[in-house]
């Protein structure tokens, strides 16, 4: 994972499956699920029989994330987020 705080440092870290890390000016991430994209695209093979295309099919992440004291999400829409 990659992640650029405040002051524009960015970090490297790795996740594994189940595992928590402290993400620096962050809090504590966990990874508890992943989706990976397919590794062959089905829309270009779906002339062969059972093989259906479909649409989408992006990779995802799901995690959960506890953050540290201070920090709190921040809404654009409500003008609280920093600016760049």
């Amino acid at each position: 994972m990659r992640w650029t705080d405040l002051e524009r440092t960015e970090h490297i870290y790795e996740l594994h499956l189940g595992e928590s890390i402290e993400v620096a000016g962050l809090g504590r991430m966990t990874l508890v699920g992943v989706k990976p994209a397919p590794l062959i695209d089905p829309n270009k093979f779906s002339w062969l029989p059972g093989i259906e295309g479909k649409d989408g099919g992006g990779s995802a992440i799901y995690f959960v994330l506890e953050f540290e004291d201070g920090v709190k999400a921040c809404h654009p829409q409500d003008g609280d987020c920093p600016r760049f």
